[in-house]
């Protein structure tokens, strides 16, 4: 371990060394073992930069984040979230997925057990008292979720005897119970069937405290489901090399050797970590151990992008701005008087002309002042106005009008009307409704994002903020001043990141996170309506030949193409996406009349799945296995739905494939298309 640190650490100050840190779960060399073969898929996929692996505690991870001498980190999602208020980090990357036996998981989470011989331990109600033994305090699935499920049972961690910490990896926590040195043991899922894979504890030696008893979950658990390890890169990774990093990984399919190795059916877009959130405020476990309640800290480390992105410069802008519009406030009173005072010029004394000329003074240096903060906004490369709200005139710097491709004296006289012209239509609405907002008091400021139109044609992303600076006696607005930045960049990276967490980067369509999103709403309009729909899991029948025999690259053509061919075969209301490897999922919304138009629409998805494919001088045929469940009839929530049609998937297969099934039927009576002759 010390060894392949040192050898790491000498590597990575090279230029061209990327260093990949992963978080210790088993023995350092079992996680060398696991984990090396990922390294050098990234080292292949990104063409540049060799990547060095890391096996590293949780404590060496934060200290290398520390001094900035890891890049990307694969750790637990606590870690992560600890990480992220302790360090400046770029956005997440990705979530690895692990799977059993070639099926995808949905998670992990922690075991609970003793020696089988203790019978005075049978669950949770004895753990008072007892020693625990645990890997470290900042594990979730190794202490964490162990500790929330006690808490939910209503058991203190106050009131469990001493936690010994054994460091390293879980193998020690199961050595420390199995040598009468701990009474209880908290590890991750999945340890004690490795273990007894491996031959190093024997079936029968321990037992599980308050299991679960998941039927979709292969391994031994005592709490609930946590989202799986995250991906994310420290803050001085270029984020040119973060995306290929994340796309390397998107791209990386269950049959390949680093994912083999890892135990893994790939990586997805990252998950949502708020639940692991949830429980280490709930535990007031580090780093909300000093917050008892949401604080502006959450708010930093949820919000870091957005705030340093844009609060800054539109703050300081907006204040210069603030100020610019109280300068022609008084600029304007000062003018006024000046003409007062010449009209008296006539009548007055010295002492007048004196105070004139005082005036004159004053609102030289008001002018020379304007003119420094117009530069300064200038300098900025803000683009300001000024509405004088009585007239409906509008004031607007040559950065204005410059931004729309115009000069300013083509604009002239410029009006509110002048900037209705330049908003999009679409967001026209929302913007003048922001306004009215402010003008009525409803809020302190006004502020809306929207597109403006270019001479060239083109529309460009702005972020619009303005404020009163002026009201009359009886409180009416006069004068609003303000600035619009542009934003068009950062419109363009979310609609690429949106892009990317929730579209499969090979075929374009959704994936398995959009295709969960839209079922969820599905469900919830057929609850309120009381309709039906369905469910359809499609697996490719003989996929894996084509790649064998013709190479990844045909059996990708394969899989664009039959997207495109579902796609075009469903009615527009319904969805399909793409899941993983060679399966799709169809969502099938107002599926009333199985007979009439479900099965038929199953009919054709069979049919345009089977025409010949065109590779090169090749001509390739597949045909697909699909399963079918209904709501309500074969669930009334979203995993039921999918692992109904998921068994139902398999179940077409055994019956000789190329054909549908539908869910929670004896096979001898499961609707089935017979394969075509021929």
């Amino acid at each position: 371990m010390l060894l392949l640190c040192c050898l790491a650490a000498g590597t990575a100050s090279a230029a061209q060394t990327l260093v990949l840190a992963v978080a210790t779960y088993r023995p350092p060399e079992h996680n060398v073992h696991q984990w090396q073969p990922l390294a050098d898929y990234l080292t292949e996929k990104l063409n540049g930069p060799q990547v060095v692996l890391l096996a590293l505690s949780h404590d060496e991870i934060r200290d290398r984040l520390a001094r900035q001498t890891v890049d990307v980190v694969i750790t637990e999602a606590s870690d992560y979230v600890m990480l992220r208020n302790r360090n400046p980090l770029t956005a997440l990357l990705a979530t690895r997925v692990p799977q059993y036996q070639g099926k995808r998981m949905i998670g992990s989470g922690g075991v609970i057990f003793a020696r089988s011989a203790r019978d005075d331990i049978g669950g949770l109600a004895q753990l008072p008292g007892k020693r625990i033994a645990a890997v470290h305090p900042a594990s979730l699935g190794g202490y964490q979720a162990q500790l929330m499920s006690l808490a939910q049972a209503g058991i203190a961690r106050e009131t469990l005897g001493p936690v010994r910490f054994v460091g390293g990896a879980h193998d020690q926590v199961v050595d420390a119970v199995l040598a009468g040195e701990a009474d209880v043991g908290f590890a991750r899922s999945g340890l004690l069937e490795a273990l007894i894979a491996e031959g190093r504890l024997e079936a029968g030696a321990l037992k599980v405290l308050n299991a679960q008893g998941l039927p979709s979950y292969p391994y031994a658990l005592s709490t609930r489901l946590y989202p799986e390890w995250p991906v994310f890169a420290a803050a001085h990774l270029k984020p040119e090399l973060a995306r290929r990093i994340a796309a390397a990984l998107m791209t990386l399919e269950p049959d390949q050797a680093a994912a083999v190795a890892a135990g893994i059916a790939g990586f997805e877009p990252a998950a949502d970590y708020s639940p692991v959130e949830n429980l280490l405020r709930s535990l007031r476990l580090p780093p909300y151990d000093l917050t008892p309640a949401f604080s502006l800290a959450d708010v930093w480390a949820r919000h870091r992008p957005a705030i340093l992105l844009g609060g800054a410069s539109i703050i300081a802008i907006a204040g210069l701005a603030l100020a610019l519009g109280r300068i022609n406030v008084r600029l304007r009173a000062e003018k006024l008087t000046l003409e007062q005072a010449r009209q008296a010029l006539a009548l007055s004394d010295q002492r007048n002309r004196e105070t004139l000329t005082t005036l004159a003074q004053t609102l030289a240096e008001l002018e020379s002042e304007r003119t420094r903060l117009d530069n300064i906004i200038w300098g900025t490369g803000a683009c300001s106005w000024e509405w004088d709200i009585a007239t409906a005139t509008v004031r607007m710097n040559e950065r204005w009008a410059n931004f729309v491709g115009h000069r300013l004296d083509e604009l002239l006289p410029t009006t509110i009307e002048t900037w209705r012209r330049f908003v999009h239509p679409e967001d026209l609405i929302r913007a003048e409704a922001a306004l009215r907002r402010h003008l009525d008091g409803d809020i302190d400021h006004y502020e809306c994002e929207y597109r403006l139109h270019r001479r060239d044609g083109s529309w460009r992303w702005v972020l619009d903020r303005g404020r009163i600076v002026e009201r009359d006696r009886a409180g009416k607005p006069l004068r609003m001043v303000g600035t619009h930045t542009d934003i068009q960049r950062l419109k363009e990276q979310e609609s690429a990141l949106h892009s990317l967490a929730h579209l499969d980067p090979l075929t374009q369509l959704p994936n398995r996170r959009l295709f969960s999103d839209r079922l969820r709403h599905a469900l919830a309009r057929a609850v309120r309506g009381g309709a039906r729909l369905a469910v359809c899991f499609i697996d490719l029948d003989a996929f894996k030949p084509i790649n064998d025999r013709l190479g990844h690259e045909a059996g990708d053509r394969v899989l664009i193409e039959t997207g495109e061919r579902l796609r075009r075969t469903l009615r527009g209301a319904d969805s399909v996406a793409r899941i993983g490897g060679d399966e799709f999922a169809l969502l099938i919304e107002d599926a009333a009349d199985v007979g009439e138009d479900l099965l038929p629409l199953l009919e054709r998805c069979l049919s345009a799945i089977s025409q010949p494919i065109a590779i090169g001088e090749h001509r390739v045929v597949v045909s697909a296995s699909i399963g079918v469940a209904l709501f309500p009839q074969h669930g009334a929530d979203e995993e039921a739905l999918v692992y109904a049609a998921d068994k139902a998937m398999y179940a077409a297969k055994a019956l000789g494939k190329n054909r549908y099934c539908l869910a929670a039927q004896p096979p001898s009576d499961l609707p089935a298309r017979p394969p075509e002759a021929g």
